[in-house]
């Protein structure tokens, strides 16, 4: 005997596991919204002390970062959790500051920072170009994942 519901499962368990971890979110929150179906916000183990951002301006906000580097890592920790990137360019980070008005004079050199933190907050995974001036892209570390949701529960008090 079949069971519709099972079977529904298996598919969607078949084609959610071709696609990275980001692309799955992103399709799994699409479904859930076009079907209007409630979904529970309790996440992995890890993700419980996210809140969801609908806007950069709010996450800014929240987070209330004060330094160059702090200000970086938030608008990094924007495009890869709440806008699914798995890697940024510094200067759409930067660009996303500039919007609100906080734009750094030296993107690379606050991203340069959060690489030198022990542990490493921000890690470069590629460069483009040979200049000193070339286009860099980051992916913050579960470390500077954490120092953001640090920053939003502080600042949540």
């Amino acid at each position: 005997m079949e069971d519709p519901e099972l079977n529904a499962m298996q598919s969607i368990l078949k084609t959610l596991n071709e696609l990275e971890e980001n692309s799955r979110s992103r399709v799994l929150a699409w479904v859930a919204d076009r079907l209007k179906i409630q979904t529970p916000q309790n996440g992995s183990s890890a993700d419980q002390d996210e809140q969801e951002f609908k806007t950069f301006a709010d996450l800014y906000n929240c987070a209330s970062p004060i330094t160059n580097p702090d200000k970086a890592l938030v608008a990094g920790y924007w495009l890869q959790k709440c806008q699914g990137y798995e890697e940024f360019p510094s200067q759409l980070a930067n660009k996303d500051l500039q919007n609100l008005g906080h734009a750094l004079v030296n993107v690379t050199d606050a991203f340069n920072q959060l690489k030198n933190k022990k542990p490493a907050l921000a890690i470069q995974v590629k460069k483009s170009g040979k200049s000193q001036q070339a286009r860099k892209q980051y992916k913050l570390t579960q470390a500077g994942i954490d120092a953001v949701n640090g920053m939003l529960k502080d600042n949540s008090n």
